[in-house]
């Protein structure tokens, strides 16, 4: 009786901790997107007024990119420039094709 609690028990533990960690990423990757999605419109709003304003905003978009993937949160990065270009794409088609294609070399 008393090994079926424990049991129960440790059962328990692991479905909350798995849950937790769910909803964790859930929030990290909904956060991701946000921002994402965030700098491709000020990106779109800088493009034609600030061109070095612009360019540090892409800068800063790929280095964000590029330390999630370092930090081991590859998904989270995937989420992240997914959102960031189909928000672009929307909004400014040409700049995110260039963009693409510039990242791709």
């Amino acid at each position: 009786m008393h090994l079926k609690h424990i049991t129960l028990l440790a059962v328990t533990a692991t479905a909350l901790f798995t849950a937790c960690h769910s909803n964790e990423q859930e929030i990290e990757d909904t956060t991701a997107q946000q921002l994402g999605s965030r700098q491709a419109i000020l990106l779109a709003e800088d493009i034609g007024k600030d061109s070095l304003q612009a360019q540090l905003c892409i800068i800063d978009i790929r280095s964000r990119e590029d330390e999630l993937r370092h930090r081991g949160a590859a998904d989270v990065a995937d989420k992240y420039i997914g959102a960031f270009f189909e928000t672009l794409d929307s909004v400014n088609p040409s700049l995110a094709a260039t963009l693409r294609r510039a990242g791709d070399r």
